[in-house]
């Protein structure tokens, strides 16, 4: 296959029939050529960090509804339009692909873009391919619905629709409407041919997949046993034994366990899976993340005097509201315990603790991460009305779905004014401030 090597599958690497899969891989394809029999092959591309059964039961659905020969799965090198923090290195990325494609004889892994090298772009891959199927070939690409929308965005878009089709895969009421208009535009506008084609709706995502193994919760059934063997026996994903983020992790998980109630202990791990998602999704430390969202309420149960005493003796200035109710400043509090409790002095990681409370303008991406994930924390809801649950939705949507840190930012702080003004209570200023600097243009 094209890319192959001959040593692409170390011997007792992939906890299977080694030599059986590698004869798969090496199969000669030039019997596509004979008699003028035309191939007809889908890519399915992506970064399959982790892959997992979502992928999987797109590919079927376009192999079986186009009738293709084969759906080749390549991992990408260096995806042009996704982060790369925190990803398992090609090489992981690629024999996962080999593992969950092992027992379809229609899916073949392929390491062109691994091989390759750089930014991988589509338009390069589907050239190549080209070159050697021969110009009568069938190309079917498999994208998602958010993909698709974006393609004018991707490296020579008028090209990459001219050398194959797409199809736009998506679970049963996505935006058809949005999807299918955008389609029939981008047809007339282009000439490209962009299929659509709806798929059972698993819910199921890489970066949901990578928070889950790194929290220590089970991912099994959302990929085929031996990739997550493989991630397992790698220790992909997870947080390293001897790490000095895991060994402070593990101090201040002890000491919340001893210190505060169990209600605040749910509350914290709530946020620092919500915490380590959002991460996930926008390309930041996930260590850092778990680590702020760990510490953000550790002094918040202290009696006031101690949080005020601890708030100003890291920096912050006593106000009347502050002064008043000193749980304001449990955040202030805690960032002043992180380094000589925990050995936590991480500069991003105690100012995303410092803001997680009242919020400021400007805050960095981390700082949005914790504040946002403080409020999302599913434990909420079950305290909340409905209305209350509906904001929390739209903030979820706006943060994961969008990946719009800004307006999640501005709809939470909303949440909070709002909140505290039901109670009679007073808005702090620096939160007044930051609802204006996030307030979205349009508004």
């Amino acid at each position: 296959m094209l890319g192959m090597r001959d040593d692409a599958y170390p011997q007792g690497t992939l906890g299977v029939n080694d030599d059986a899969i590698a004869q798969k891989d090496k199969f000669d394809r030039s019997v596509f050529k004979l008699n003028g029999y035309i191939p007809r092959i889908a890519i399915m591309g992506g970064t399959f960090d982790p892959v997992h059964y979502g992928h999987m039961v797109a590919a079927e659905a376009v192999r079986q509804e186009f009738g293709v020969d084969e759906v080749r799965f390549i991992p990408a090198h260096s995806p042009p339009h996704k982060e790369a923090g925190g990803r398992a290195d090609p090489w992981h990325r690629y024999m996962m692909t080999a593992l969950a494609t092992a027992d379809n004889r229609a899916f073949f892994p392929s390491m062109i873009e691994i091989e390759r090298g750089g930014k991988s772009y589509a338009v390069d891959t589907v050239r190549a391919l080209r070159r050697e199927l021969g110009g009568d070939a069938k190309i079917y690409f498999i994208t998602g619905a958010d993909a698709v929308l974006e393609i004018l965005t991707w490296k020579e878009p008028d090209a990459l629709l001219s050398v194959c089709d797409f199809v736009a895969v998506t679970r049963p009421g996505y935006k058809r409407e949005t999807l299918l208009a955008f389609i029939e535009k981008l047809g007339k506008d282009s000439g490209g041919k962009i299929h659509f084609l709806e798929v059972p709706a698993l819910a199921i995502s890489s970066s949901d997949i990578r928070a889950r193994v790194f929290l220590g919760k089970s991912a099994k059934y959302l990929m085929p046993d031996r990739v997550l063997d493989y991630i397992e026996k790698h220790g992909l994903y997870a947080m390293p034994r001897d790490s000095a983020a895991r060994r402070s992790a593990e101090a201040v998980l002890e000491y919340l366990r001893a210190n505060i109630s169990g209600e605040r202990l749910a509350h914290t791990m709530g946020v620092a899976e919500q915490s380590v998602r959002l991460a996930q999704v926008h390309g930041e430390d996930i260590e850092l993340a778990y680590l702020a969202a760990l510490l953000h309420d550790c002094a918040k149960e202290l009696p006031g005097g101690e949080i005020s005493r601890l708030a100003v003796q890291g920096g912050a200035v006593l106000d009347e509201l502050t002064a008043a109710f000193p749980v304001l400043l449990h955040g202030d509090a805690a960032a002043q315990l992180a380094p000589a409790m925990f050995g936590i002095d991480d500069p991003r990681v105690l100012a995303a603790v410092r803001s997680h409370t009242i919020g400021r303008p400007g805050m960095s991406a981390l700082e949005k991460i914790l504040f946002i994930a403080d409020t999302l924390d599913t434990g909420r809801d079950a305290e909340a009305g409905d209305t209350h649950r509906d904001r929390r939705a739209k903030i979820r949507d706006l943060a994961f779905s969008q990946r719009n840190l800004d307006a999640a930012v501005y709809e939470t702080l909303a949440l909070k004014r709002d909140h505290t003004l039901g109670k009679g209570a007073k808005m702090h200023p620096l939160a007044d401030t930051a609802l204006e600097h996030y307030r979205p243009v349009s508004l």
